[in-house]
């Protein structure tokens, strides 16, 4: 009996000792395909501290960390803030790096950023920054990077919307939001639980919404083809009123 405790425990350090060193043994490998992905997707300045890797976060996948981490426009929005956040997480399967498929990433998640979108008076706007010749290929064994994501959230986030075309400006204020859904198919169910400690939408100078708690939880059908998005049912509260949807 003791001898096979102890080969348990020897199994379970070995166990860890692996866990432990596998971010370590791959962080260059996992940096390089990280930057590489960067410049060929993103029409963008995207920077980034410390990159950390662990398995411990989302066991048995891979949870990488990038250390503030935000994106800078480029012409006309050259210098322009589009997002800052003191974290941003994925995780994705180990396996998938070392194999010719490609990365699959299962969850993101931003740590308190801030988002800040722009229109500008011809229309064009500082978040349409993926490169023309990127290709969604759902073929995963001749595309170089698949984003199947299937859950993600924000944490303590703040968001701007600026649209100079249609004198249109909302903020949002301490956000926290969590949602799933495959966002890889033209058409899917998102199901989402949002959260948000100020609200303010103001129309051709016409204030609509001022400092307003807005909470929502409930599923929303998606349509990238026709950009339609559709609220199902669901649950609304607009400060201390709630509203039933559907």
């Amino acid at each position: 009996m003791k001898k096979t405790l102890q080969i348990i425990a020897l199994i379970v350090i070995a166990l860890i000792a692996i866990s432990i060193s596998i971010p370590f043994l791959f962080k260059d490998q996992i940096k390089a395909k990280v930057d590489l992905e960067i410049e060929k997707n993103i029409s963008a300045k995207v920077y980034y501290g410390n990159l950390d890797l662990s398995l411990f976060k989302d066991f048995p996948q891979l949870t990488l960390t990038l250390h503030n981490f935000g994106i800078i426009g480029l012409s006309p929005f050259k210098g322009d803030t589009l997002v800052a956040a003191n974290g941003f997480h994925t995780s994705f399967d180990l396996m998938t790096i070392f194999k010719k498929r490609t990365i699959q990433v299962n969850k993101i998640s931003l740590d308190q950023p801030k988002v800040m979108l722009k229109v500008l008076k011809d229309g064009t706007n500082n978040y349409d920054i993926y490169k023309k010749s990127t290709v969604i290929n759902k073929d995963t064994s001749t595309a170089s990077f698949s984003a199947k994501i299937t859950s993600w959230e924000i944490i303590d986030g703040n968001i701007s919307y600026d649209n100079k075309q249609n004198s249109t400006l909302i903020t949002l204020q301490n956000i926290n939001h969590s949602g799933t859904g495959d966002i890889t198919e033209q058409l899917f169910n998102v199901s989402s639980t949002t959260a948000i400690e100020k609200s303010n939408i103001t129309y051709k100078g016409q204030n609509y919404l001022k400092n307003r708690q807005i909470l929502f939880e409930g599923p929303i059908k998606v349509d990238l083809k026709n950009n339609n998005y559709e609220i199902e049912k669901g649950k609304l509260q607009i400060n201390d009123f709630p509203i039933d949807l559907f």
